[in-house]
């Protein structure tokens, strides 16, 4: 978690994420919004007109997946403007995908303070030809600075890292690489997932049940599929009790036929 500086900006005592070096890097990230883009309640910009490749929107899915697994227990977002620097509108970072545990969870949100909630836990950067420099490079240093204890590079055709993906974790205030598995896959000590490639896609795995994070073609085709057994198991039940009431009617009929029969018998 960040620890908090005193740091005077516009006579305002102003919370400073912090790691154990002491001191930011160099330069920090700073998101320039792509105009016309909207500000927040608080005056901090926070929707913009970044146009997505298929690969950012493929984030939803992750995420999807993810806000099921954590419901409760973590906030999960895409694409929203994070402020690390009360007092300064400029001082954003979008992150591709994030958690974030101990936060406050609501339904809605437009950006994200970090002098209000804590930061995440885990960051998941999507790679693309105009960004890549920036996630492997500043970004990354601030997500760092910024305590974030895991950062995640997605490159699913490998165009500017060796592998699809790379994860850091914090340790002792700087990132270590996470290493890889013998069998490919890496493991999220944040998430308590492991990170997989199946089929060219990244999926999450939970190594607790044995099954990976459903995607959201694959819930919907759960929710199809157990929206089909349903509708199979009341159609099953109503055809047994037409044929329990045609058993029963038949039942009576021969009972009918039968009192009928000792009737005619008696003298």
């Amino acid at each position: 978690m960040a620890s908090i500086l005193k740091v005077a900006f516009d006579e305002e005592a102003v919370p400073k994420p912090a790691t154990a070096r002491g001191k930011p890097p160099r330069q920090l990230y700073r998101y320039v919004p792509v105009p016309p883009f909207a500000v927040d309640e608080d005056g901090y910009p926070c929707e913009d007109s970044m146009s997505q490749d298929s690969d950012h929107i493929a984030l939803f899915g992750y995420g999807l997946a993810l806000k099921r697994h954590l419901r409760g227990v973590a906030a999960v977002h895409s694409d929203l403007s994070t402020h690390y620097w009360k007092g300064d509108p400029g001082a954003v970072i979008v992150p591709d995908l994030f958690v974030a545990f101990g936060g406050e969870e609501r339904s809605y949100r437009r950006s994200y303070k970090l002098w209000e909630d804590p930061p995440p836990e885990f960051v998941l950067e999507v790679l693309s030809r105009k960004t890549w420099r920036k996630d492997v490079g500043l970004k990354k240093d601030t997500y760092e600075f910024l305590g974030v204890e895991e950062c995640w590079l997605y490159d699913r055709r490998s165009r500017w890292l060796e592998s699809p993906l790379e994860g850091y974790r914090l340790r002792a205030g700087a990132y270590e690489r996470i290493p890889q598995q013998a069998d490919g896959h890496f493991e999220s000590e944040a998430l308590g997932l492991h990170l997989h490639m199946r089929d060219g896609e990244l999926r999450f795995f939970d190594p607790k049940t044995g099954e990976y994070l459903r995607t959201q073609d694959e819930e919907a085709e759960a929710a199809a599929q157990a929206t089909a057994t349903a509708a199979q198991a009341r159609q099953a039940a109503a055809a047994a009790e037409r044929r329990a009431a045609d058993a029963e009617r038949e039942l009576e009929e021969l009972r009918a036929r039968l009192a009928a029969l000792e009737a005619e018998r008696r003298p």
